[in-house]
């Protein structure tokens, strides 16, 4: 059974999967949820990161479809940490960025599916149905004559030297590459700007970074 059919199967039986929306704007998450709520239960709408984490935690939907450019917290941190905190949700990146690199890092940080803002709405609702089943799925211009079935297993969980960070260093890592002082970074965690120096000099270590420039292109390059 394909995926057309299977999602046909389990609307006709009454079958709703739960999706949270994660993206910065408010109108663009409105039509999302317009469009999906036929078909899916919306649980909720996110427009920056922490809050994504935070109602996925709480809420624990099937699916979190979310964008690669959030505020607070980008896209690949959200579905990371969403791993660890709700492990049962599944993410599907729904992103303008659709080149090989980042639908590599996408999955290599989580996700189970990755699709264009130009696919189609019944591709979306597919795409959606297939990772809340479990299955890879990636309908991205840059795979047109290639298989569309990008293999999920062989990337999640790769390693590479920022897996060595706690989650606060982390977020501290990716604010430092938007360019926020120890005391902007502070106050948006309520955390003292000594502490936000002392996670900022573990990032170092652990990254083996001689200097503050080379952690502020480091963070950049993460983004």
């Amino acid at each position: 059974m394909n995926i057309h059919e299977e999602y046909h199967q389990h609307v006709q039986i009454g079958c709703k999967f739960s999706v949270l929306i994660a993206n910065a704007h408010a109108i663009y998450r409105e039509c999302i949820c317009m469009l999906l709520n036929p078909h899916f239960r919306i649980v909720g709408d996110a427009g920056d990161g922490l809050t994504a984490i935070k109602l996925a935690e709480r809420l624990k939907p099937d699916v979190v479809v979310v964008d690669m450019v959030m505020p607070k917290l980008n896209g690949l941190e959200v579905i990371r940490q969403i791993r660890q905190f709700a492990p049962h949700t599944k993410a599907l990146v729904l992103s303008e960025e659709d080149d090989e690199v980042h639908i590599a890092r996408a999955v290599d940080h989580g996700a189970r599916g990755y699709v264009s803002k130009d696919t189609k709405s019944d591709d979306l609702i597919k795409a959606i149905h297939a990772v809340a089943l479990g299955r890879g799925y990636f309908t991205v211009p840059v795979y047109e004559g290639r298989t569309k079935t990008y293999s999920v297993e062989t990337h999640v969980g790769c390693e590479n030297s920022s897996d060595l960070l706690t989650t606060r260093e982390r977020e501290v890592l990716q604010l430092v590459g938007q360019g926020l002082t120890s005391k902007q970074i502070g106050n948006r965690f309520s955390i003292s700007p000594r502490t936000v120096e002392v996670h900022r000099a573990n990032v170092m270590r652990k990254l083996n970074l001689g200097t503050t420039s080379e952690l502020i292109r480091y963070a950049i390059q993460q983004e």
